[in-house]
């Protein structure tokens, strides 16, 4: 994007990047490494959400993943007044 001061590059649409596909594109991720021992770092804020991401987790895994919660504060990109700072990270582990 050449007429931008900052040069942005243009948004690549993906099957992450709505709503409506998310779910269908992470239920192909997570089938496609269901052998192995899934770790994720997700946020409070994200889509979907948290009790739906451990169903399907459980739906491929067969069993109920593992939770972990961290306190978050996103800093860089935000101002002082953003009401969506603070968050939870969680970390997911379905084995």
């Amino acid at each position: 994007m050449t007429e931008t001061l900052t040069r942005k590059l243009p948004k690549r649409a993906t099957p992450f990047g709505s709503r409506r596909t998310i779910e269908a594109a992470l239920t192909g991720v997570l089938e496609r490494f269901s052998d192995s021992t899934l770790v994720l770092s997700y946020g409070s804020n994200a889509v979907p959400s948290l009790d739906r991401l451990t169903g399907m987790l459980k739906d491929v895994k067969g069993s109920q993943p593992e939770v972990f919660t961290v306190n978050h504060r996103y800093n860089f990109g935000t101002h002082s007044a953003a009401t969506r700072r603070l968050a939870e990270e969680y970390i997911i582990v379905a084995a």
